[in-house]
């Protein structure tokens, strides 16, 4: 168990400790819970985080704080934790809330906001049903026209993109394989099979997140290929130019996907002519989860239209774009995200990038009045 700056927490009616703790880089914390024989089990499905306080709302829920923004990003954490499901729902709260307590009386949260030196008073149902826009919102970072035609080189540090979603898709800095981000945690495929999870100063040249926090779900039971699940997505999907993260979590009897090894050379090629190079890799009775969104046709050239996935097996040693899978017991989850905020890339190779000309004569006609 991580024991580096940690909190713990008693509950005398299930004799049970929480514990949870910042991480020895101050982010990478995790929350773990004592057992029956007196060990300590790290929680699955919630994020690591620099987490600073726990409280038990009753005797199968947590309450979790995660500054995740020290020393300030503009926004904070706070986790429920369901431990009969072992499920985690994220709440954002303003920057720097550190050690909480829980008035089981009046249901009142206390959170001490560090940075700004004061306390935050709110109820546990305001907390539960106050919109919190950054759960339902796409950040992208890079152009996707740009990206296949040869704006490979990374810019952006993925620590910063933790901080704007917990679940994604991307490419590495130099094409080196792919990106897949999952409960806060950023992973690499790269050209060789292998999956890591690479430091926070590694660089992305293009990547979208999101916040995830499913509307719609709906389970299949049976066997069903790539093609059918899609079609049967779509008719869950309300609005077709609707953007939509997927998350699709159970067995799969054969699992396909590609990873690109580096590109070395400039100038450099578009990545159609990449192809050649691309390697392979085929799964067979594996457990993990699809990671993906659904982009409508007006953002095609901006993001890529259709379903865009990559996959991430329950270990984390399989990954890779997906190219095709047989899965059944599936869980699928979906969120329909009501913005888009994007950051482009400052460097000089995208600003003196030429992008394709794209005329809509419509447009033009309005904007010169004839």
């Amino acid at each position: 168990m991580d024991t580096h700056k940690t909190l713990i927490f008693f509950n005398k009616n299930t004799n049970q400790i929480a514990v949870c703790s910042n991480g020895k880089t101050l982010g990478e914390g995790s929350v773990y819970l004592s057992t029956n024989n007196g060990d300590f089990v790290e929680l699955p499905n919630i994020a690591n985080g620099f987490f600073d306080g726990v409280e038990w709302l009753d005797d199968s829920t947590l309450l979790i704080s995660d500054w995740v923004t020290y020393p300030t990003k503009g926004f904070g954490k706070i986790w429920k934790y369901d431990l009969k499901n072992q499920q985690s729902i994220l709440y954002l709260t303003e920057e720097g809330i550190a050690d909480i307590y829980f008035d089981s009386k009046t249901k009142k949260i206390f959170m001490p906001q560090m940075l700004k030196n004061r306390v935050i008073i709110t109820d546990l149902e305001k907390l539960q049903t106050e919109k919190h826009e950054k759960h339902n919102r796409l950040y992208q970072y890079g152009i996707a026209d740009g990206f296949v035609n040869g704006l490979y080189r990374g810019t952006l540090p993925i620590g910063e993109i933790k901080f704007k979603g917990d679940f994604g898709l991307g490419a590495p800095d130099m094409l080196y394989g792919e990106l897949t981000m999952l409960d806060g945690r950023i992973y690499q495929t790269k050209a060789t099979g292998q999956t890591i999870e690479p430091e926070d100063d590694f660089k992305t040249s293009i990547l979208f997140t999101t916040f995830f926090k499913a509307d719609t779900f709906f389970n299949v039971d049976k066997s069903i290929q790539e093609k059918a699940l899609w079609a049967l997505i779509s008719e869950k999907l309300q609005h077709k130019n609707g953007i939509y993260a997927i998350k699709i979590t159970g067995k799969f009897d054969f699992v396909k996907t590609r990873a690109f090894p580096p590109v070395k050379s400039e100038p450099f090629p578009v990545i159609t002519e990449l192809f050649d190079t691309q390697n392979f890799f085929e799964f067979t009775k594996t457990e993990g989860t699809l990671i993906g969104f659904y982009m409508p046709e007006f953002l095609n050239g901006i993001n890529s239209k259709g379903y865009h996935f990559h996959f991430l097996s329950k270990d984390k040693k399989q990954g890779g774009h997906l190219l095709d899978f047989v899965g059944n017991n599936l869980k699928i989850e979906i969120s329909e995200l009501q913005g888009i905020d994007i950051d482009i890339p400052k460097d000089a190779d995208f600003q003196n990038f030429k992008f394709q000309t794209k005329d809509n004569e419509i447009l033009k006609r309005v904007e010169q009045g004839k």
